[in-house]
């Protein structure tokens, strides 16, 4: 089978023709990104972190120094076949590993250009459902048979047990801020009195309809989050990459644009999430976004980094020659290390395709950067009186939702470490994709850090990375899940035995715990509870606590499973071994402390543990941890528990 087959392929062809008023305004225009003080003369376009961009007059960048990070023409020449359809009629190879944008100004390219060639004089207006269709192929025009059959958005964030998650008994801080970056922002819910900005690079001269009534692509995803996250607390940013509602987005200018907006969203706003749900691949990621996302990730959120959230986005975005290829291509904007990545997947957790009569069309792209996966079937939005939104546009804006709501219960936590608990507690399905069709039996094998280029990590599972980001019993029940395991559907989630097992056991820490205990053991459990985002985010982060207490969990897992087959569930016969493992969780522990800022607080907390285990003979322990009446035992939140003595 060759590599178009396998939809590995990608041949681009720029098909968005260049205006001469776009040359005229930008041909000779360069984004400069400084670091610190200078050049303060020119016209300052954005501000993050200490990073000032700059848009200069080429003959003014200032040559190559330590404050210089970036200086890219707005109008670069760009790889591709049949670049600018008529207007330059050579071809040049553009695949998977190669770079859209180069350091080379158009208007030099332009120049070299035989006699006869011309310009366009400008887009034609669009408008209704051609303008969104143009923008957003996926989201209109799709056959009426897919839309009669989409399910409520509440069938979705159940798939995720997202309103599970928000009903666990945790604290949650005070309100999160997201952003939304997208080309349109028409037709918002009656009664919302959110307008939209736009911080990027003005379109010269260009004609626009007048806004469509219709509910636009990014009022589809604010309306995802807005459901999926009722009554939280939650305050929207918006942002077009368009100067005005109806234009339509120009290729040429999205690159300096997201820059701009990012750097707005984060630097001036103080977004702490940000979601891109759109791709593109004639926007090439060019040096001076690479340096703002960079920028982001070190000053956002006060250093913790701000969660970047990008759909992959379906073929139509390769811009392929043969419309074959199903690659994310290394030059995209998801497929850079600051953000994350996000695939479409089916009511049973496999890559999202869409069958129809004669044919079987993935609607995703695949790749080594695919981070994870989430719902992305057909789903009505409520808000918006059932209008649809789907793909990995969908999936992406539940992830946003996910993150948002993991952020008000652990703010604590990193960019990356958001990625790392969602990646960790994902759902895995048996069966990756089930075709047939396009790249069908291709890439379906998961490596041995358990990724896969169609589904990243697997499928979101909202209520297991909110337990496993607050709670480190959770978190390491969690990670000896079977993969690949049973894929949660509409209301079976809590089945899940392990899954269940961290519901029971956070509510005893929350709940019966501390009613009941009394002495030393209360006032343990309640530095416990102070300190146990600290110890799941040390499980992230160290590999000896990690493998300790992995260790336990995957024993405690084991003993459950045989049930009434194990002969000795009340400990008779344990003489020691599970309290010496127990004890080196507590020394591990203790080993890596110089990982924390709270290293001093752990310590005490180990101090006091370790009191007590030292009384404990190894029967009393197993009993205490998972026999009758123990707090991780059958019954489940029965008398006693992990810090009562026998």
């Amino acid at each position: 089978m060759s590599s178009t087959d396998m939809g590995y392929a990608r041949e681009l062809v720029v098909k968005q023709r260049v205006s001469e008023a776009l040359v005229k305004a930008y041909g000779n225009k360069t984004i400069v990104v400084w670091r610190g003080p200078g050049l303060e003369e020119e016209q300052l376009l954005a501000t993050v972190g200490t990073l000032r961009l700059l848009l200069m007059d080429r003959d003014k960048v200032p040559p190559p120094s330590s404050q210089r990070v970036a200086a890219d023409p707005v109008l670069c020449a760009r790889r591709g076949a049949g670049l600018w359809q008529n207007v330059l009629p050579e071809e040049d190879y553009v695949g998977v590993d190669d770079q859209v944008c180069t350091n080379e100004y158009l208007v030099d390219r332009l120049q070299t250009l035989a006699s006869g060639v011309t310009l366009t004089a400008g887009s034609q207006p669009l408008s209704g459902a051609k303008f969104l269709t143009a923008l957003h192929p996926g989201i209109l025009g799709r056959p009426s048979e897919d839309e009669e059959h989409g399910s409520p958005l509440s069938t979705a964030l159940s798939l995720i047990a997202l309103p599970e998650a928000r009903k666990l008994p945790l604290p949650a801080t005070s309100r999160v801020k997201v952003a939304i970056v997208d080309a349109s922002f028409t037709g918002m819910p009656s009664g919302l009195k959110l307008a939209a900005e736009f911080k990027g690079l003005s379109m010269p001269n260009t004609a626009f309809a007048p806004a469509p009534l219709e509910a636009s692509h990014g009022t589809r995803m604010l309306c995802v989050i807005r459901e999926a996250l009722v009554e939280e607390k939650v305050e929207f940013k918006l942002l077009r990459t368009v100067e005005s509602e109806g234009q339509t987005p120009n290729a040429w200018l999205t690159p300096s644009t997201l820059a701009l907006s990012l750097a707005h969203a984060v630097g001036d706003w103080g977004a702490d999430v940000v979601l891109i749900a759109m791709s593109n691949g004639m926007w090439g990621t060019p040096p001076h976004l690479r340096a703002v996302l960079r920028e982001v990730q070190r000053i956002g959120r006060g250093g913790k980094g701000v969660p970047i959230i990008c759909s992959v986005g379906d073929a139509s975005s390769n811009h392929d020659k043969d419309d074959t290829s199903y690659v994310l291509a290394a030059d995209e904007l998801a497929s850079q290390p600051w953000v994350m990545a996000v695939a479409a997947t089916d009511a049973a957790g496999r890559w999202y395709r869409r069958f129809g009569k004669t044919r079987c069309q993935p609607l995703n792209r695949f790749g080594p950067a695919v981070a994870l996966s989430a719902p992305g079937e057909f789903y009505q939005l409520a808000e918006l009186g059932n209008k649809m939104v789907d793909d990995s546009s969908a999936a992406s804006a539940l992830v946003a939702a996910t993150v948002a709501m993991l952020l008000r219960r652990n703010p604590k936590m990193r960019a990356v470490d958001l990625q790392a608990v969602l990646q960790r507690t994902a759902d895995v399905p048996a069966v990756v994709d089930e075709g047939p069709g396009a790249a069908a039996s291709r890439f379906i094998r998961w490596d041995g850090e358990g990724r896969n280029f169609k589904l990243g990590a697997g499928r979101i599972n909202a209520l297991a990375a909110t337990l496993a980001a607050a709670d480190p019993v959770c978190f390491a029940l969690l990670r000896v899940r079977s993969r690949p395991g049973r894929i949660p559907t509409q209301g079976i989630t809590r089945a899940e035995p392990l899954v269940r097992r961290s519901i029971d056991w956070l509510a005893w820490t929350t709940g019966r715990g501390l009613q009941e205990l009394e002495g030393e053991p209360l006032a343990l459990l309640k530095q416990y509870l102070e300190l146990r985002g600290e110890l799941s985010w040390l499980l992230i982060h160290s590999l000896p606590f990690r493998e300790a207490i992995l260790w336990g969990a995957r024993h405690l897992a084991a003993l459950w499973s045989l049930e009434e087959e194990d002969p000795d569930l009340e400990g008779v016969h344990d003489h020691g071994a599970l309290l010496d493992r127990v004890a080196y969780v507590f020394e591990a522990l203790r080993g890596e402390l110089h990982l924390t800022s709270r290293a001093t607080e752990i310590a005490a907390w180990i101090d006091g543990m370790e009191r007590l285990l030292q009384a404990r003979t190894g029967g009393a322990l197993k009993r205490f941890l998972c026999g009758a009446g123990g707090a991780l035992g059958e019954p489940l939140l029965g008398s006693g528990g992990i810090l009562i003595p026998p």
